[in-house]
């Protein structure tokens, strides 16, 4: 494998294939899926996840190279697309060089090229198709810039601050801004909140750098709702919630104070426990739960960096999530089938029954300028 490797590095290198002088590397890959913790379904996740072009039946030495950039031109863009959400829709494209090379581009984030490339790895290695998957990390001013540029000027501060899932439904006014980051303004209580959606994907230390900014803007608390996995055996999928003031991120465990402490409780069907932050769902193995579960109890690649970057600039983080996935026992709803009607409408219903609940709840309970 390493001597085709190379050659294939050569053979790119003499062909003026590469574009960049960044490093070029060999992504994760999963070639037996009884080693994941997705076991059988975790081909199905990927498939459901991946631009249609990148399939690549019948190439032959086909090098894929996954890199950081925001690209979205025709011909690029994946039919995968849910186009009918509001936000978190926006995937990678594809710029197809030649016969034998393809860039797939992803918003620019590290965790999020190593996630996709290990998806396509796997894919190719799952289904026995003869390419090979390169990546390069974007750079940090690259990845600063880009959350930089996409962040709306006009966008001032409130009391608090709420990104991710759910907010379109949570919101009651009217959505300001042009580009892929929109608002909306509401009082609940005695604080102004405002609900913040994004169109692309906020993975991993993207995630990181766009509260790090809503935070350098002045937002003195900032919640992330949003959707993880649980290590706890006896928590089934989309019937809970979890929250938390630790995480586990790049060998230190970032903490804060938790606005919802106070109201976690199994009554509420709220789960308080230890975060672990991984970069990609594909590094989450039989082996790494074993290793993980006894310390942890959710999995998921962005709130460590939220949390992280949230403190840096000086405000309040806190997130309640969905329980999405088991890696610990197997259940019949996965990430692989949570497209499906039944799994969407249990989620629907938990967001617009416990999640609003709880959340207002919280909001209301938290002084004026505190």
């Amino acid at each position: 494998m390493f001597f085709i490797e190379v050659y294939e590095y050569m053979h790119a290198l003499k062909n003026n294939i590469y574009h960049s002088n960044y490093p070029k590397h060999i992504p994760f890959i999963i070639s037996n899926s009884e080693e994941h913790s997705m076991s059988f379904s975790l081909k199905r996740y990927i498939e459901i996840k991946i631009h249609e072009k990148l399939i690549l039946p019948g190439k032959k030495q086909m090098i894929v190279h996954v890199m950081g950039s925001y690209r979205r031109e025709p011909g690029m863009i994946s039919k995968k697309e849910k186009t009918d959400k509001a936000f978190n829709w926006q995937r990678p494209t594809v710029n197809f060089i030649n016969d034998e090379y393809v860039e797939v581009l992803v918003y620019p984030g590290r965790d999020y090229v190593r996630h996709y490339a290990s998806l396509l790895g796997t894919w190719y290695a799952l289904n026995k198709i003869d390419a090979r998957v390169t990546y390069e990390l974007p750079d940090e001013s690259l990845a600063w810039n880009a959350i930089q540029e996409h962040m709306p000027v006009n966008l001032t501060p409130s009391d608090i601050a709420i990104v991710g899932y759910g907010v379109d439904f949570f919101s009651d006014g009217m959505w300001e801004g042009l580009g892929p980051i929109r608002w909306s303004r509401q009082k609940i209580g005695s604080q102004w909140i405002t609900w913040i959606g994004c169109e692309h994907s906020i993975w991993g230390d993207i995630g990181g750098r766009f509260f790090g900014k809503l935070a350098q803007k002045g937002f003195p608390k900032i919640i992330y709702i949003g959707k993880l996995g649980t290590l706890k055996e006896t928590i089934p999928p989309n019937e809970y919630l979890a929250t938390g003031s630790s995480s586990y991120l790049d060998g230190e465990t970032i903490t804060w104070d938790n606005i919802f402490d106070s109201i976690s409780s199994e009554k509420e069907k709220i789960i308080t426990g230890k975060h672990y932050n991984c970069p990609s769902v594909i590094f989450e193995t039989q082996e790494w739960v074993k290793k993980n579960m006894q310390h942890y109890d959710f999995v998921d690649p962005e709130i460590g960096h939220m949390a992280k970057w949230t403190k840096n600039f000086g405000s309040n983080f806190s997130y309640l999530h969905i329980i999405s996935d088991n890696l610990a026992k197997k259940y019949r709803e996965d990430l692989s089938n949570e497209r499906q009607q039944s799994v969407i409408h249990k989620r629907d219903t938990l967001i617009k029954t416990t999640l609003k609940s709880v959340l207002f709840k919280a909001l209301q309970n938290i002084p004026t300028n505190n």
